[in-house]
């Protein structure tokens, strides 16, 4: 995954669960505070100690958010 990122990436944990954030693509938002990346796994490794990625499921309407928001920050209002 840091090969695929090309280095950009950062981990974060909420709720004792790990998570792979690629951010060459940035946020879901325009809110700097957000932790919604476009990419953003779920790390998860089992008993054996194997690591696997989990895409987060992503939510149409934060696509649909964010176009709302940069074009009205575009508009200037």
């Amino acid at each position: 995954m840091i090969a695929i990122s090309e280095g950009w990436y950062t981990i974060t944990k909420k709720e004792e669960i790990l998570y792979f954030n690629d951010l060459r693509f940035g946020l879901l938002s325009i809110n700097p505070t957000s932790e919604n990346f476009v990419f953003k796994y779920k790390i998860d490794v089992d008993i054996d100690g194997n690591v696997q990625f989990v895409e987060v499921p992503k939510n149409n309407r934060d696509g649909k958010k964010i176009l709302s928001d940069l074009w009205t920050r575009l508009k200037g209002n």
